[in-house]
């Protein structure tokens, strides 16, 4: 067997483990805070005008995608998962949000088709600077990206962000979800999850914003989380 084919297979496999993943938390009761939307009021700020059209890379059950409606005349919302997906349209109540079902990795829009484009900790899942390169072109001028995602601990900085995170995070959990533990399916489900996860440095981050985007601002911020905020210019 060719080494491209073997290549082949094993992306088919990664991609029908996430999309496994995926349909069975899409079943789990959703909680009031996690460490996603505590910085989705950071990421809203940024998109400083309207936008004609949106995308949402990884929406998962819709919760960014309404808010990003408010500042866009169309949404596109898309997802590896069919049950997200369905429970994305279940949950949505806005008429200018279109919700698919698909791979981003196999999309091919024209140049030039989003005002702004948003991921949220779906990033590391993909194949990172290939798609970045993709993301640019598909910006209008002007266009903004947006990245929330995770990354692998790896400086003294990382690992002190991680400990202040820490108290801080059961604080929010019991102050929010009325909680601090998960329930033995919510455990096991990200277990699994967690077995597909492939997070990158930083730096290994940053060296490819760089390559793709430059003058990208990448931040470091609580709770296990980096941002990646880019304009496109003229």
């Amino acid at each position: 067997m060719s080494k491209g084919k073997i290549k082949d297979i094993v992306l088919m496999d990664i991609h029908n483990d996430l999309e496994n993943d995926f349909d069975l938390i899409a079943e789990l009761d959703p909680i009031k805070w996690n460490h996603n939307n505590q910085y989705y009021g950071f990421l809203l700020k940024k998109i400083n005008k309207r936008c004609n059209h949106s995308l949402e890379i990884g929406c998962g059950t819709g919760e960014f995608c309404r808010l990003l409606a408010l500042k866009s005349d169309q949404v596109t919302g898309i997802d590896l998962s069919k049950k997200m997906i369905e429970k994305a349209k279940e949950n949505s109540f806005l008429s200018n949000i279109d919700f698919v079902n698909q791979d981003i990795t196999e999309c091919d829009y024209p140049d030039g088709t989003f005002d702004c484009i948003v991921s949220i900790a779906t990033m590391h899942h993909l194949p990172y600077l290939v798609l970045l390169k993709s993301l640019k072109k598909w910006l209008k001028p002007e266009g903004m990206l947006l990245i929330l995602d995770l990354y692998r601990k790896s400086t003294l900085m990382d690992f002190l962000y991680s400990i202040a995170a820490t108290p801080l995070n059961l604080l929010f959990c019991l102050a929010q979800n009325k909680r601090i533990r998960q329930t033995p399916t919510e455990i096991q489900y990200w277990r699994e999850h967690a077995k597909h996860d492939q997070f990158m440095t930083l730096k290994e981050i940053k060296n490819m914003a760089a390559e793709a985007l430059p003058g990208a601002r990448i931040k470091r911020h609580l709770f296990w989380r980096y941002s990646l905020i880019w304009q496109k210019t003229q």
